[in-house]
C-alpha cells in the first residue's frame, strides 16, 4: 500500500510540474512508449532556441541510450548533446539550461539542473553529459552575466522546452 501511495504522489509531482514547450522545436519531444529496449534508442534535435534579445542560442540532440521498464514510473537514461553560443557584444554570456526530473531509489521524484556557459562571442562550446533514472527533461536558454550558476530569474522565469517525457 505505501508504495502505491508513493507512486501515485510521484506521478501527481511530475504532472505539477511545468511543461511549457517553446516555439522553436525542430522535432517532438520523445515519449517513453517511443523509447523501448536495450541500447542506443531514438534520438530527437531541438533547436535553435534563443533567449531574450537574441543574446544567446542553443541547440543539440537527446537520445535514449536505455529504458528501464521494471520501474513504476518507467525510467532512461539519456545523453544530452548540444552547443550554445553567446551573441551578445559585451559582458554577457549565453547559459543552456536542463532541468532533470529522476526517480529516486525511495521511488520518490527529485528534480536537479544542469547548466553550461558561454561567454565567447560567436564562438559555440559544445557540452554532453548523460542522466540515468531520468522520467523528464526539459531545456531553456538565457543570457546574463558570467557567474557561478545562472540567476533565479533565469532558472524560475519563463518557459521551459520539454525534450523527453515518460508521461507522453
Amino acid at each position: 500500500m505505501k508504495t502505491c501511495l508513493t507512486i501515485v504522489i510521484a506521478a501527481g509531482l511530475l504532472a505539477a510540474l511545468p511543461a511549457t514547450v517553446a516555439s522553436a522545436s525542430t522535432s517532438a519531444p520523445i515519449s517513453a512508449s517511443a523509447a523501448t529496449g536495450v541500447g542506443a534508442g531514438p534520438s530527437t534535435t531541438w533547436g535553435p532556441m534563443f533567449a531574450s534579445g537574441r543574446k544567446a542560442v542553443t541547440q543539440g540532440r537527446l537520445t535514449v541510450l536505455s529504458q528501464n521498464t521494471s520501474t513504476t514510473p518507467t525510467t532512461a537514461t539519456v545523453q544530452i548533446n548540444g552547443a550554445i553560443t553567446d551573441l551578445t557584444k559585451g559582458s554577457g554570456c549565453g547559459w543552456a539550461i536542463f532541468r532533470i526530473s529522476f526517480l529516486k531509489k525511495d521511488a520518490s521524484v527529485a528534480t536537479k539542473h544542469h547548466y553550461r556557459l558561454d561567454c565567447t562571442t560567436g564562438t559555440p562550446k559544445s557540452f554532453s553529459f548523460v542522466e540515468k533514472q531520468v522520467v523528464l527533461v526539459e531545456t531553456k536558454v538565457c543570457s546574463e552575466i558570467q557567474a557561478t550558476k545562472p540567476s533565479a530569474t533565469c532558472l524560475y522565469g519563463g518557459s521551459w522546452k520539454k525534450l523527453y517525457s515518460y508521461l507522453d
